[in-house]
């Protein structure tokens, strides 16, 4: 007896759509970035500051970094999906 939804179907639904994907991906560099450059992680500085001094220091260091390089990882992880020209758009404003 069938239950009206093919396997076929069922299994699409564990799959991500491309955008979402895309943007999935460009999440996590964001989060292995800041994980990666809490204190006591990568480096820590300065050395021998203190508990908001070395906080500070390290959140512009996080900016900084995700600065300089967001739009090359974007790139790279857009680089494989089939774009649509609303979103190429967008892109042409930044």
């Amino acid at each position: 007896m069938r239950t009206g939804i093919s396997n076929h179907k069922h299994i699409e639904i564990f799959f991500l759509s491309p955008n979402i994907q895309m943007y999935l991906y460009t999440s996590l560099y964001v989060v292995l970035l800041f994980v990666l450059l809490t204190p006591g992680v990568l480096l820590r500085l300065p050395p021998n500051g203190g508990k908001l001094t070395v906080a500070v220091v390290h959140g512009l260091v996080f900016a900084v970094v995700l600065h300089f390089t967001y739009k090359a990882v974007k790139r790279l992880t857009y680089e494989g999906f089939k774009v649509d020209e609303e979103f190429e758009e967008e892109e042409k404003k930044y």
